[in-house]
């Protein structure tokens, strides 16, 4: 496995236990495996949680592979919820063991080994299931299911020995079990095959034969896969599922399936007419029937009515016995409620003479015998009264002999009687393949059912060893005194502690303020980078060469920024994987570390990772540490699993020139005595090493894998643990510790059922593991009867607060490699809505590439992610909104206004277990998600199930169903239109108290970049916070947001800010995060976040926080950046379009809805590029200034458009020039194109090329945006053609303010002097606004001018002399008019005829009368420009809208970084050309495109 550590104990016989730290009474840890070395009889357990990397498998969690696990062709699909699907033919998976189970051709060591499979259609034949060495398998065979093995015993000769039973089902999960056993000593070898629990005949070799060992394929398996590498053998894959293999010594205990147990149903299954389906974390081995039909279930117990009522189980492939005996040793158990006592009501029966059931009011269990024609009964009694819940076990064993049996009965966890009898129960042998519950098998007795419930019951096989070590069911008391149990994070429990306090105690289970903050972040980013980012490989050896890492793009800035522009809240950096290279500058290695790579040695920069910390930070990101205990390197070295002992060590252990050695002395750092391993304290010191030297650590995360370590190494996590929470107290231990638990895949999904809440085992001394494992399945992890199971089985003694954290990866390794691409934005949105959206923590992994960078596409990925969460979740409809709550759907309702604050952290008052949570919406909205949370800091994870119901003309409508909620749930459904939803919970543990329920519908009128945040903690009903009239009450309502560059916060003048400052998001240089206040109060401002003194200002405040590392800053005033303008999607219609595909309609691209698409037609028939679509705006609209394009989000770029142009009118028929044209990046999220405003009802799109290369053209989503009106408007320049010189041979660039000339796509300098040489030549220069500036309206972006030169001597075109300098001065003039002091009716005239005149200017054909008429147009115009009247008593200019220093720089304000150095107007890049112009001589010499000058 990859980053996953072992989480604990899921196997009874397998101790792979986790470590306890007594950093409290009640605290606890989760430890890998690795601690203790794995039991060598297991040399396979995979569940596939772990990662397909290339063709390797890295194992996850505590799975198991004593060797390499290897895919052969396409990499397994991972199916949600866990397994994979194999694709059949040459695919497969193969298993090759580091132990060896073959000598001379022989396969000479037995093995044990266990499949769970799925198939959903017969497989071909010859398709394996299993296969071992190349001649071992198992494998359908027409109908048949074949298996056995062929020996070769003279090296000629081959003989097959085989067997066969019939082939499963399709589309049921089954379990195969084999077991191989050469033949010792001469002894013929044998092959055993369980299917589901049903032995079928054994294959047997002939005497002194082993199973033959195939060519290269000696220690080889195959799961789905045939290993024998003849001809044709490799297409025999499985095509199906696999959920779980296994393999293990031949005398290791069965673990997949413990066919000894027959049946153990706590009735969380359903009946469907009398046939009973067990639930997840039942067994069933055979068919379990109700003699009526539908039996009523109710908290997980059958009620039954007596009579004839009653159940049959009948095993498969069982019998009791023959001959008129009952022979088969058995234990029967019953955790039941009895309602009526009467005679003869039976509980449980067999074979017509073995019973249990109620005589005389007494519980008794007995058999009758019969020797001749005499009948003896023989019994054992025990009281169990009605209205109480009882548990009682029974075992009948016969003696080896069959001359007597054993009766044993313990009833309410007392002692257990037992009687000894003569003869064994008589067996009537027509019922001697089924046993009863509920009532009497016999037929002559089947109507003494049993009156009361049943809410366990359990039936298995034993043997004449018996022991009541065999009886599983624990009884405790139902009802106790709970009054005295508290709220805590963990609690001890007993086996027969009283239920009502372990549901009481689950209930009272709260998260630490750590845990409830970590889940609250909601993202996190991981970064695996390092040495084996240059190797090409998953897990390093230790033997690699820093040196050979030397990027030259390295930007770590770049890796904090697309995290943070992707909404995450922290990054884990890999500081040290398995092989033991490490990204920081360590005192205990100093030659396998950062220092010792290349780039480091150019640079001189020996510590990535204080880069990477600095990073985080400039971009307000909390950092997080990855530490792998695994060290290949140290291993080579000597320290790791060097045996060494455990003795006390000082850490930190100073080394020679120690820099610490004075602060050490002086106390300033503090020091340690542990005992530890060699290699425990080196881990000891280097972790030292990363929490004292790099500020807040915010979390640590051990790795469980032992990635290609030989040996086995002792971790000390017991004083790591101590260690971290002395020196960072505040850090999430997490993994492989108890802050956070592994979800149990590395596939970006938690469970359906996923609570935080959990039974675990605690050995007292250091040691925990999960119960009842870390990969069990959803619907039984911390279920009530999963904990109680776990609790009175004694697995699990402890219950704890232990949340998951959900790995997923946006490529297929966790290192970059060049050959794998990264996943869609629909993909890792998904990811998010299955981690983040269930309770769960979001772990993603983007893995730097060898550049030292993100690749483009997966930073882009980050982005569009950030966007479409945005898209999904951006506007609460039921913020402010009137909430109550009722304690049930028909109760009393009373106010809530605490569910539609905007905070996740504030809650109503409790009402009752089942309540019903209503917000009246106030009008029909459309409506497809919420969010919603209980606050789990103040009442704990209660909600087991509930119901959403939206309000559809006055009648409530079902929306969606879910089990837990916890932290987060996010549901989506199909959209609805309602006016009110409600929550009702259904059953639950506790009192429930939800602190949001968030209304969402999908848009794409999303407000990204520079925002508004108006905060007035005074408000009666929270707002948005966009405007000063609908402010925000809290600053917990930015919890969810990532404040971008340029965003201000405006705090309600003289009010206290208070809460949870959990606020994230950076600011820049040019663009900070402004905090300042408005309106007007005699008070001061003041903030008091929770764990800070009162009073502090906001400046004193925010840095307390490290804001001001983060780019914010404090200001006495600021303006409030524009938000985006856009035509209501629903206003918009299209057209007209070229062509569009079924299915695929353009309408889809104005639906919001970034998961539909127009796409152009591709079937029947493909239409032809160009590709594009009309879109009517309903009206014409004024200053149409920007079309927004999305392409698909599912990872398929089939017409992602590529070069495009953009076209606005108010005729649809008559388009005129582009307002814009260009190339678009292939990416997933919206990219703005800027256009030159225009008015127009009509916008066309255009996408000439796509980036699929198959000339189609689609769109996810359009968007249309006016010139938003709060800005102040790009500045007007004027482009000019440039002079010409023919003479000369030269052109000379003019000099423009906001006008960038560019030949070939490359920038001129202003005022710079080309030579063309003496050729007949045509240049092509075109002329384009400068960031901050517009063309005139009329003036077409970019302007082309083709500048004609002849050779000397040659004949020149003649030409009119023109004088447009009279005409140059009036466009001058009416450019420079103050337009604010005249009437918008007078400056559209002039508007007009200024563009008029600009488009005569640049013509050069126009003649001497054009351009006269021109300049007397708008002259006239100039002239009759009207004033504005002016308003009496007019506030003037009001505080915050003067100029102050530094607000040259921000959104709005039409000045640019490089406004100051060019300020002839040309851009930046111009000034820089221009200062290379000048060192050349300032004349250059370009080569021009050239044309024939006809």
């Amino acid at each position: 496995m990859l980053h996953t550590a072992s989480r604990g104990c899921s196997r009874s016989w397998l101790c792979r236990l986790t470590a306890l730290i007594a950093v409290s009474a009640l605290a606890f840890v989760a430890l890998p495996n690795v601690a203790v070395a794995a039991n060598p009889m297991e040399y396979l357990d995979v569940s596939f949680g772990g990662t397909f990397a290339e063709d390797t498998y890295t194992t996850g969690g505590d799975e198991v592979a004593r060797g390499s696990v290897t895919k052969h062709g396409s990499i397994p699909t991972k199916l949600d919820g866990g397994g994979i699907t194999l694709a059949g033919g040459t695919n497969g998976v193969t298993f090759t063991s580091t132990a060896s189970f073959s000598a001379s051709g022989k396969v000479n060591k037995g093995f044990r080994a266990e499949m769970e499979y799925r198939t959903k259609q017969t497989p071909s034949n010859l398709a394996t299931l299993f296969s071992a060495m190349g001649n071992i398998f198992v494998r359908a065979n027409g109908s048949n299911l074949e298996y056995g093995f062929s020996t070769n015993p003279s090296g000629s000769t081959w003989n097959d020995y085989t067997k066969s039973v019939t082939l499963p089902s399709n589309n049921v999960k089954h379990i195969i079990q084999l077991t191989y056993l050469p033949g010792a000593d001469g002894a013929a070898s044998t092959l055993q095959l369980k299917v589901d629990g049903v032995a079928g005949e054994t294959a047997t070799s002939a005497a002194g034969e082993l199973a033959a060992v195939s060519d290269s394929v000696g220690n080889k398996f195959g799961i789905g896969y045939e290993v024998n590498p003849a001809s044709g053998a490799a297409s025999r894959g499985l095509a199906g599922d696999v959920f779980r293999a296994r393999v293990a010594d031949s005398d290791a205990p069965w673990e997949i399936l413990d066919a000894s147990q027959l049946l153990h149903v706590n009735f969380n299954g359903t009946f469907s007419g009398t046939s009973y389906t067990a639930a997840s974390g039942e067994q069933m081995l055979g068919s379990l029937v109700s003699r009526s039909a539908n039996p009523s279930i109710s908290n997980s117990a059958v009620t039954l009515a007596g009579g004839t009522a009653g159940f049959d189980f009948t095993p498969t492939d069982f019998t009791l016995g023959d001959n008129e005996a009952i022979t088969t040793p058995l234990v029967a158990e019953l955790r039941f409620t009895p309602t009526q006592t009467g005679d003869n009501q039976t509980l449980f029966g067999a074979g017509g003479n073995l019973f249990l059931r109620y005589e005389s009011n007494k519980l008794v269990f007995g058999a009758s015998t019969k020797s001749g024609d005499n009948w003896t009964d023989h019994k054992i009694e025990s009281a169990a009264a009605t209205g109480a819940e009882h548990v009682v076990s029974v075992a009948y064993v016969p003696n080896e002999a069959g001359t007597g049996a054993k009766l044993v009965m313990r009833v309410d966890g007392g002692d257990a009687q037992t009687k000894d009898i003569t003869g064994l129960a008589y067996l009537n042998s027509g019922i001697k393949g089924k046993v009863g519950f509920g009532n009497e098998v016999h037929s002559a007795a089947l109507s003494r059912g049993f009156v009361g419930s049943l809410s366990e019951i359990r039936l298995a096989k034993t043997s004449a060893n018996f022991t009541t070590n065999e009886f599983k069911l624990v009884y405790s008391q139902v009802s106790c005194d709970t009054s005295g149990i508290k709220e805590a994070n963990t609690f001890d429990v007993k086996p027969a502690e009283c239920e009502a306090a372990l549901k009481t105690k689950l209930s009272k289970l709260r998260p630490t303020e750590g845990q409830a903050d970590y889940i609250d972040w909601g993202q996190i980013g991981f970064l695996h980078y390092g040495i084996n980012t240059y190797y090409n490989q998953e897990w390093g050896h230790g033997n690699e060469d820093p040196s050979r890492i030397n990027p030259t793009g390295l930007d770590t800035d770049q890796w904090a920024k697309s995290f943070a522009d992707g909404g995450f809240k922290m990054i884990m950096v890999t500081v040290k994987h398995h092989d033991g290279f490490e990204l920081y500058d360590s005192r205990y290695n100093t030659e396998h570390d950062w220092a010792n790579t290349a780039v480091a040695k150019r640079t001189g920069e020996k510590d990535l990772f204080r880069k990477i910390v600095a990073s985080a930070k400039k971009y307000g990101l909390k950092v997080g540490i990855y530490y792998s205990p695994a060290d290949s390197y140290m291993e080579r070295k000597g320290v790791w699993g060097n045996n060494s002992a455990r003795v006390e060590r000082t850490i930190p252990t100073l080394v020679e020139n120690d820099d610490r050695a004075g602060k050490v002395a002086s106390g300033k750092l503090p020091t340690f005595k542990y005992k530890a391993t060699d290699y425990g304290a080196y881990m000891l010191n280097q972790l030292y090493e990363l929490l004292t030297e790099y500020g807040d650590i915010s979390e640590v995360w051990f790795d469980g894998a032992q990635g290609n370590t030989a040996g086995t190494e002792h971790y000390d996590y017991g004083v790591f643990y101590e260690m971290i929470r002395r020196l960072q107290p505040q850090a999430i231990q997490a993994n492989a510790a108890y802050d956070a638990r592994w979800v149990g895949n590395e596939d970006g999904w938690a469970r359906q059922t996923e609570w935080s809440p959990q039974a675990a085992y605690n050995d007292g001394v250091d040691k925990v593991s999960l119960k009842p494992g870390q990969m069990a399945p959803d619907g039984t992890l911390g279920t009530m009867s999963s904990v109680l199971s776990e609790i009175r089985s004694g697995a699990a003694n402890q219950l704890h607060w232990y949340p998951a954290e959900v790995d997923a990866k946006n490529r297929p390794g966790w290192f970059y490699h060049a050959s794998q691409s990264p996943a869609s934005v629909a993909e890792v949105v998904k990811y998010y809505e299955q981690s983040t959206g269930r309770n769960s923590q979001y772990l993603l992994n983007v893995p730097p590439s060898d550049t030292g960078k993100l690749a483009d596409a997966d930073a882009a990925g980050l982005k569009g992610l950030g966007e479409e969460l945005a898209r999904r979740y951006g506007t609460d409809l039921a913020l402010g909104k009137s909430a109550t709550v009722a304690a049930s759907a028909n109760g009393t309702a009373v106010a809530a206004p605490k569910l539609t604050d905007g905070s996740k952290l504030s809650s109503d008052k409790a009402v009752g277990n089942t309540p019903t949570y209503t917000i009246d919406l106030g009008s029909a909205v459309a409506v497809d998600a919420v969010k919603i949370s209980e606050d789990v800091r103040n009442a704990g994870q209660q909600i087991e199930s509930a119901t959403l119901q939206g309000r559809v003309n006055g009648t409530w409508t079902n929306l969606a169903t879910m089990t837990t909620v916890g932290q987060q749930r996010d549901l989506r459904f199909t959209s609805q239109n309602i006016d009110a939803i409600r929550l009702v919970v259904n059953s639950s543990r506790g009192p429930v108290r939800l602190s949001r329920l968030e209304v969402f519908h999908t848009e794409s009128e999303i407000q990204t970049g520079a925002r508004a945040y108006y905060i007035d903690p005074t408000a009666q009903t929270a707002g948005d916070g966009f405007t000063k009239d609908k402010p925000m009450t809290s600053i917990e309502q930015l919890h969810d947001v990532t404040v971008a560059p340029g965003s201000v916060i405006f705090v309600k003048a003289g009010t206290e800010l208070t809460g949870d400052f959990a606020v994230f998001g950076y600011g820049t240089k040019d663009e900070p995060i402004t905090v300042t206040t408005y309106g007007k109060s005699d008070k001061a401002t003041t903030a008091r976040f929770d764990g800070m003194t009162a009073g502090l200002t906001l400046k004193q405040a925010l840095k307390a926080l490290g804001k001001d590392d983060a780019g914010w800053v404090v200001a006495d005033s600021a303006t409030a950046p524009a938000s985006r303008v856009y035509v209501p999607q629903d206003e918009i219609s299209v057209h007209a379009q070229s062509s569009q595909n079924s299915g695929a309609e353009a309408a889809r691209a104005l639906d919001g809805d970034s998961s539909t698409s127009w796409h152009s037609q591709y079937s029947p028939t493909t239409a032809s590029a160009p590709h594009w679509v009309t879109l009517d705006l309903g009206e014409s609209r004024e200053n149409v200034a920007y079309f927004d394009y999305l392409a698909r989000i599912d990872g398929n770029n089939n017409g992602a458009a590529k070069d495009y142009e953009v076209y606005v009118s108010d005729d649809s028929n008559d388009f005129g020039a582009p307002v814009a044209s260009g190339t678009l990046k292939n990416v997933a999220y919206t990219q703005r194109i800027k256009l030159t405003p225009k008015n127009g009802r009509y916008v066309k799109f255009v996408i000439k090329t796509d980036y699929s290369g198959s000339n189609f053209g689609s769109a996810a989503e359009m968007n249309v945006e006016l010139l938003p009106t709060a800005v102040e408007e790009d500045k007007v320049a004027t482009p000019q053609k440039p002079t010409v010189d023919d003479d000369a041979d030269t052109y000379t660039i003019p000099d423009i303010e906001g006008v960038v000339y560019k030949v070939d796509g490359k920038v001129l300098a202003a005022g710079s002097v080309v030579n063309v040489g003496d050729e007949d030549v045509t240049v092509t220069v075109t002329a384009e606004p400068a960031d901050g500036y517009r063309f005139p309206d009329g003036v077409t972006s970019p302007v082309t001018y083709e500048l004609t030169f002849t050779k000397k001597g040659g004949e020149k075109p003649p030409t009119e002399k023109v004088n447009k300098d009279k005409l140059h001065a009036t466009i001058t003039k009416a450019q420079a008019i103050d337009r604010s002091a005249y009437t918008d009716e007078s400056l559209k005239v002039l508007d007009d005829k200024l563009a008029a005149a600009l488009k005569v200017y640049d013509d050069d054909k126009v003649s001497q009368d054009d351009v006269d008429a021109a300049e007397a147009a708008l002259s006239a115009a100039i002239d009759a420009l009207k004033t504005k009247p002016t308003t009496p008593g007019g506030e003037g200019e009001k505080p915050g809208e003067g100029e102050k220093p530094g607000d040259g720089n921000k959104p709005g304000d039409g000045k640019k970084p490089g406004d100051v150095i060019a300020k002839t107007g040309a851009s930046t890049m111009g000034v820089v050309f221009a200062a290379l112009a000048m060192v050349a001589g300032a004349v250059v010499t370009l080569e021009a495109k050239r044309k024939s000058n006809r």
